[in-house]
């Protein structure tokens, strides 16, 4: 009898396993339709459901890429920057707003500690 009931829960889990793989693979054919007809995915959880593609594959997708900012040329460009700034200093928002990144304005000033003189400047 136990041996009975072992077997008929592998052939219901079995069961179970091939509807699920049906309509997994029908849920991401509806998605990719809908995708099509939007020009975007059906919803922002999608990659987590099912995993994520390659992160190449995710940037040929078709977003929009965000503008590259510019490095800094010299410690004088920061400087000037940074003295036309409220309270002389930036968030990462101003600096990418005057069209620089902040990762070239922290290099620059971890190469300067004297210059810029703030604690976590100095390694």
């Amino acid at each position: 009898m136990s041996n009975r009931i072992a077997e008929l829960k592998s052939q219901l889990a079995e069961a179970l396993q091939e509807r699920r793989a049906v309509l997994v693979a029908e849920l991401a054919n509806l998605d990719r339709e809908l995708a099509l007809l939007n020009g975007k995915p059906a919803s922002k959880s999608e990659g987590k459901r099912r995993g994520r593609p390659p992160k190449a594959a995710r940037k040929r997708a078709g977003r929009p890429r965000k503008a590259k900012t510019g490095a800094f040329a010299d410690t004088g460009e920061l400087k000037s920057l940074l003295s036309k700034a409220d309270g002389k200093r930036l968030n990462r928002k101003g600096f990418n707003d005057a069209g620089y990144s902040l990762k070239s304005a922290i290099a620059i000033a971890k190469v300067n500690p004297s210059a810029f003189g703030h604690e976590q400047n100095r390694a």
